[in-house]
């Protein structure tokens, strides 16, 4: 198929707030686009995805992030957005972008200290369409988190215990050659740990 290239505008306004324990920024955007190269939510015959040109389509939300130092050695970080966007096309009239969710959040609470740290996050994800007629969806992905690192002179040592729930998440899926909707799964509970040595 023909690809057209793609243009887009975007406008965007934001705000940003700090004293010695408090850190906040918040945006707001709009973007638009003429003939936006997206996902159609189809295989080709290499596998791999296909795209094509969408007539119309906007992308609109607020996103921020957030610092504190709550007490002491407790610390507080936030990051999260949500987004609204609509795809106008001849093909599948308005629909919703495929695997674009509406909410992201991740949140830090940690317990930091000169040599060493530990805490809990915590990481979201609202469901996602899969394909453009908005029929099918990969499931919202929750996961709760624990880490800790600690400083011996030159030498870091970290540990993460990643989804100690062992929900069931998936990090993205597709329709396949019959329709049948296609999942990959992410881990389940899974424990990482690593050395850094600082010359």
């Amino acid at each position: 198929a023909t690809i057209t290239p793609e243009m887009s505008n975007d406008v965007e306004i934001g705000v940003n707030y700090k004293n010695k324990k408090f850190n906040a920024n918040v945006n707001l955007y709009y973007m638009w686009f003429k003939n936006e190269l997206i996902l159609n939510g189809e295989l080709g015959v290499n596998g791999l995805p296909c795209h094509e040109n969408a007539d119309n389509s906007f992308r609109t939300g607020i996103e921020g992030t957030v610092n504190w130092n709550i007490w002491k050695k407790i610390y507080f970080d936030f990051n999260g957005s949500y987004s609204y966007n609509k795809v106008i096309s001849n093909t599948y009239g308005t629909s919703n972008h495929i695997l674009t969710p509406n909410i992201t959040l991740d949140c830090d609470l940690s317990w930091l200290d000169k040599n060493w740290k530990v805490g809990v996050n915590t990481n979201y994800r609202s469901a996602m369409y899969i394909d453009m007629s908005n029929e099918y969806t990969i499931p919202d992905l929750f996961t709760l988190n624990l880490f800790g690192s600690v400083m011996f002179k030159n030498v870091e040592l970290n540990l993460r215990l990643n989804n100690i729930t062992n929900r069931t998440n998936y990090c993205t899926g597709m329709l396949g050659a019959n329709n049948e909707v296609l999942y990959i799964k992410n881990a389940g509970f899974n424990i990482n740990g690593s050395v850094v040595i600082y010359f």
